[in-house]
Formats: C-alpha cells, structure tokens, sequence
C-alpha cells in the first residue's frame, strides 16, 4: 500500500482517537524537520512521540468528549459465582524496557501468577494499558470465563471504559475492550496502589526474572502476596 493511501485510510476512519494521535504526529515530525533544517536542531523519535503524548494530554483534558462505543459486559462485583480476579501491573525502567506482573484468583485461592518483560520505551499510562491487555490475553488462554481486572492505573481504566479518550491510549483500549467481549463477562476497575502491591512487586520481579508463570502460590522467594480485599 502506498504512504498516501495508507494515511487516507487512517484518517477516514471512524476511530476519533487514531485520527487526532495521526494528526499530532504529522504535525509534530513536520515541526522537528523544520527544526532541524533551520535551526540545526535535532529531536530524538522518543521525543518527538514524547510531545505528541502530552498534546494529546492536554487536548483531551481541556476538551473532554464522552465516547459512546459498545460497552463490555460487565461482571464488576466479585462475588459474582465463577469470578477470577486479575491485579494487574506494569513497571518502567530506564534501561528501555517494561515489565508486567499479574496474579490471578478465583474465590478460593491464587489460581495462577505470571510476569513477563519486554524491550520498549513507553510512558507509564500506556506501559500501564499494555499490562491489562496482557493479562486478558492470559486469562483467555487458560480458559478463564469470567474475569474482573484491577488495575492501579485510573487513565487506561478510563480509557478502557470510555470514560476519557487519550489517544494514545485508545488503540491498546480498543483491543481490551475486544477481549473484554470475549468473555462471558469482564470488567476493568480501578483500585488503589495499597491493595495492588503483590502485582506491582511481581512486575518489578519482572525485570530480574524475565517471563514466569506459576500455576497456584507465587514462590515466597518472588514476592510477598497481600491479601485479598
């Protein structure tokens, strides 16, 4: 496909949040070029996706939109029968790399923990998406049908329940809410960091591990568990 055809069809397309993250990014990589030619001044691509992230930031903040887009179904209460809880996490580190760690429980016991580390540079909020969507993929490939997502991050919840619309953001929301529906029911909620921190720790062990998984108990060598709330 050719580079006029390929942008055509981006910016025709229905998806407001791609369009405008395409939008800032011609604009953007348009404004370094300019600055390089004319000023001898030269943008890193890391900081030039940086501004675009906080144009995006700003414009969504000042000119907030509801979204209204097919919503998930919802299984927001766990005590519903059949229900797995997902506390999910992610970790950023300057070595230019991400972790994720999650722990999965039914009303029982831990079922299954994982971690896993990738080699990117992201901001937090979308390392933070990744991670979400990560542990829905996870659960589906264990056959889980029910699940309720925790998460410490209030934007990719946000985004991921329409409740905001960062543009960013909406590309890896989107295929979250496509997983969601792949469900019986599913939910993403947000919870605070205080009642996340076995996930969180188990993202930073990430980092050190590489990808784990262990079916029950995470090994107390790894990290400690909190309790369940």
């Amino acid at each position: 496909m050719e580079l006029a055809s390929w942008l055509e069809a981006i910016l025709s397309g229905k998806d407001k949040g791609v369009v405008q993250l395409m939008c800032l990014m011609i604009y953007n990589l348009w404004w370094a070029r300019n600055l390089r030619v004319f000023q001898s001044k030269s943008l890193t691509p890391m900081e030039v996706a940086n501004m675009v992230e906080d144009l995006v930031f700003d414009f969504n903040k000042w000119n907030p939109e509801v979204y209204i887009k097919n919503r998930i179904p919802e299984c927001n209460d766990s005590k519903v029968q059949g229900v797995c809880i997902i506390q999910v996490d992610a970790s950023v580190f300057e070595e230019g790399c991400i972790s994720f760690g999650c722990i999965i429980r039914d009303e029982h016991r831990i079922v299954l923990s994982a971690c896993n580390v990738k080699a990117m540079n992201v901001e937090v909020a979308l390392a933070e998406t990744l991670a979400i969507r990560w542990s829905l993929n996870l659960a589906r490939s264990k056959n889980i049908k029910k699940v309720l997502v925790q998460s410490d991050c209030l934007s990719a919840v946000d985004c991921i329940n329409c409740f905001s619309n960062i543009a960013v953001l909406e590309p890896i929301a989107t295929d979250c809410r496509n997983l969601c529906n792949s469900f019986n029911c599913a939910s993403v909620v947000f919870i605070p960091r205080s009642q996340n921190f076995a996930a969180h720790n188990l993202a930073r062990c990430g980092y050190r591990e590489g990808d784990c998984m262990w079916e029950g108990e995470i090994p107390a060598l790894y990290v400690s568990v909190s309790p369940l709330n």
